[in-house]
């Protein structure tokens, strides 16, 4: 899995843990590229499947997630953790098991958990 980690304003934490997603997704064959504060306002974990096209050979996930205030960290984390991680697993889990030329699968599919709570305005 490929990580960018982008630098955080102060008071701000990224409640994703790259390794328990490292983790989750280790049972599939699929590169990933996560993306930590990349994320679109008020979205706190999205996640694009990409397949195969004329300039990339194989299916792939692009993964994004945004930060949180520091004094809302520890929740946000445990919602990814016990809820979004185990939903996107299933999710990937669905896409990987049709055929490869399902009309599901040769098309972007789209993943995205938020909580307003954790929304902070991003420049």
């Amino acid at each position: 899995m490929q990580i960018e980690k982008r630098k955080l304003a102060k008071g701000l934490s990224y409640p994703l843990r790259a390794s328990v997603l490292e983790a989750a997704l280790s049972a599939f064959t699929i590169d990933a590229h996560l993306i930590q504060g990349g994320g679109r306002r008020n979205v706190l974990f999205e996640c694009f499947f990409w397949p195969h096209n004329p300039n990339v050979s194989h299916e792939r996930l692009y993964i994004r997630t945004t930060a949180v205030p520091v004094a809302n960290a520890h929740e946000a984390r445990t919602f990814i953790e016990n809820s979004v991680i185990p939903e996107l697993s299933t999710w990937v889990q669905g896409i990987l098991a049709l055929a490869p030329n399902s009309t599901v699968r040769r098309e972007e599919q789209y993943f995205e958990r938020s909580l307003a709570r954790y929304a902070i305005s991003q420049k």
